[in-house]
Parts: structure tokens; C-alpha cells; sequence
């Protein structure tokens, strides 16, 4: 289950990806629950349940093994000898999260999480830092495999045909570079907050590299209302749609965010990613708190749109990868593409290791 439902996405699909690839002699029925009010395409391996339904306490109650990257509510009732993997969303991130920002926490989650960290058998880590904040603020004792994040194994794998469909895809062309921006939901909006200049982007880009650019456009869906004053010019592309932000983070040549996470599973690409903060004195104050300040990270800050320019045309790739590596190393990665493979080992092992230490004893 990933989202409560509302996508296959996020890590429990890339683990789902790996099991259809691998698990050749289908040893395993894999159903991925579905919220009532969303619909999309699962690959035709995998069985859907709605969410709430009858089907779905069923599947909850008899599964081996159930993923998930969000809190299972108290309906969720483990059972002895299931095993419970929360793969949680990214490697990093900027707002403090759980124990940590406790207190601006409604107090009915922190209830939900102590006790869905209480089931939990297995949670995933990214990196050094998540394995510290997960032991320091989630409330859990249990084993954590540092794996790095499977939705971001793809990001390190270098797969051009599935580049290329990707694009097909979206409508770009083959031969364009792609800057992909991705801003956050705010909770006043603002259109000076989000509005950039995509025809010079484009321009400064054109001069600079020599070859073609193209600009996606991936807004949260609480700003689709805005699309209007956000999205405008020729050869951009309104991505919302898309459904997996992975796919075009892995397409990309360059991103522009602002405080999302996403900018830490680009970061691995080590490729160009930039952070338009114009708000970032207030959102240092929200009252969550923040584990690293923008000012923290590897990547150029600009506040204001036109800004951005000047940061295109002067940036330095080699002294950019520099930071990156630095900043990466700080932190502990454990991405190194292999993630998904070694949650399926890990699954694996649990469901027929008993069966294979009775096929040594035979032996």
C-alpha cells in the first residue's frame, strides 16, 4: 500500500516492480490496496482491493507480509507470525518529523504512530542520518535495514529505452534536455512564490549548452487550481498528471524545487538542482522545525525568479558534484541502486527460510 492508497507509487511500488521482474516462479501473490475514491493502472500481476473493504481486512489478516510507506490505523490488528515492513518515503528530509516535532503533532497521529511502530518488524533507511532519526524518533526498536531507498534505485541505473518511453510519455522529444520544476503546496499561496520566466530559462540554457530545453511542470495537486498563473509558454509541459515523480526525476537533466525531499533523491543523480526559496525566512519558522536549513544543503538558493539566471549561466558542474559528494557523505547514503533487491532477500529469507533449514536437515 503506498499513500493511503492513492498511487503505484513510492517505495512499495519499486519493491512490487522487483518482485513481478524476479520472482519468476510466482511463489508470491502480491494485491496492493486501493483507495475507494482514486483509480489507476496496477501491472496485471498484482491483485487490487479497495481499501475499508471486507477484501481488504481479509488481506490484512492472512498476509505474510504486508508493505506499506505510511501509518496503518488502528483497524490494522497483527497477527502472530506476519511480518510488517514500513518503507517510509525518502532517504531524507527537510521538516523534522515524528518524536522529533512531537509536539506540533496532533496528538491522535502520535498515538497511531507509537502503536504502528510497535508492529513494525523492519523499517528502511536511506541513510546514517535516517537510521539515527528512525532509532531517535519513531518511537521503534525493532531492526532497520539500510538499504537505501528502493524508488530511487532507478535513479542510479542507467536504463535509456526506458528514458525514452518515458518522454514518448510525457510528449517531450527524444533529443530535448529537460529542467524539470517541482514546487511544494504552501499554505497561503502567492503566484510571485511559484511564477518563473521559462522562455529566458530557456534562452540562458539554449546558449549555454547548445542543445534544445523543454520545461516540466510537476505541481502538487492542492495547486492545480493555480495552474493558470504558474504554467504559461511555449515548449513547457504540465507534468501533474504524471503519475510516478520518480520517472521524471529520472529523466531530467536539471530540477528546480524548493523544500520538498525530492531534492535529496535527485541529489544521487548529481545532477543540477536548484532551490527557489522566496518565502524561506517564514518557513524557517514553522513550527515543525527543520534538520538542515537551505543555507545547509549542496544546492544554489535563489529568492528571487530572475535570480536564477545568473545561477545558470555561472554554475559550475565539477564544484556542484564537490558539495554533493561532501554533503552525501555527511549524511551517510546508502543508495547504491541495489535497494529493492535486498527488501526482496530480505522477504524472501522470512518466508522460506524454515522450509529451506528443513531441505538441509533432509540433506
Amino acid at each position: 500500500m503506498s499513500y493511503y492508497g492513492q498511487q503505484y507509487g513510492g517505495n512499495p511500488k519499486y519493491i512490487s516492480d522487483y518482485f513481478i521482474k524476479n520472482d519468476r516462479f510466482q511463489r508470491f501473490d502480491l494485491v496492493w490496496g486501493v483507495s475507494k475514491t482514486t483509480e489507476f493502472i496496477l501491472p496485471p500481476r498484482i491483485k487490487k482491493v479497495r481499501l475499508f473493504s471486507f477484501k481488504t481486512l481479509r488481506m490484512l489478516a492472512t498476509s505474510k507480509v504486508i508493505i506499506t510507506n505510511y501509518r496503518l490505523p488502528d483497524y490494522f490488528i497483527k497477527r502472530e507470525g506476519q511480518h510488517y515492513i514500513q518503507t517510509w518515503h525518502s532517504s531524507l528530509r527537510l521538516k523534522k518529523v515524528e518524536k522529533d516535532a512531537e509536539a506540533a503533532l496532533p496528538a491522535s497521529y502520535v498515538k497511531m504512530a507509537k502503536r504502528d511502530s510497535k508492529h513494525t518488524d523492519l523499517i528502511l533507511s536511506g541513510s546514517r542520518f535516517s537510521t539515527e532519526t528512525i532509532r531517535r524518533a519513531f518511537w521503534y526498536k525493532g531492526d532497520i535495514l539500510e538499504s537505501g531507498m528502493p524508488r530511487n534505485d532507478m535513479l542510479l541505473q542507467q536504463n535509456e529505452l526506458k528514458k525514452k518511453e518515458i518522454k514518448l510519455q510525457i510528449g517531450a522529444s527524444n533529443e530535448a534536455k529537460l529542467l524539470l520544476y517541482a514546487p511544494t503546496f504552501r499554505k497561503t499561496f502567492k503566484a510571485e512564490d511559484y511564477k518563473l520566466d521559462y522562455s529566458m530559462i530557456q534562452h540562458i540554457m539554449e546558449q549555454k549548452t547548445g542543445d534544445k530545453w523543454t520545461i516540466l511542470v510537476r505541481l502538487h495537486p492542492h495547486l492545480i487550481q493555480h495552474s493558470k498563473d504558474i504554467l504559461s509558454g511555449k515548449d513547457v509541459i504540465d507534468a501533474t498528471a504524471y503519475p510516478d515523480i520518480q520517472e521524471l526525476l529520472a529523466v531530467a537533466d536539471i530540477c528546480i524545487t524548493d523544500y520538498s525531499s525530492l531534492m535529496f533523491d535527485y541529489m544521487i543523480t548529481k545532477k543540477p538542482c536548484f532551490l527557489f526559496v522566496p518565502d524561506l525566512e517564514t518557513y524557517k519558522k514553522d513550527d515543525r522545525g527543520l534538520y538542515f536549513t537551505p543555507e545547509e544543503l549542496p544546492f544554489p538558493i535563489f529568492k528571487k525568479a530572475e535570480d536564477l539566471l545568473g545561477l545558470l549561466q555561472e554554475f559550475d558542474q565539477n564544484q556542484y558534484r564537490k558539495k554533493v559528494q561532501q554533503f552525501t557523505d555527511s549524511v551517510g547514503s546508502y543508495d547504491d541502486g541495489t535497494a529493492a533487491r535486498q527488501v526482496y532477500e530480505h522477504i524472501d529469507n522470512i518466508c522460506f527460510r524454515a522450509k529451506r533449514s528443513e531441505w538441509n536437515e533432509a540433506i
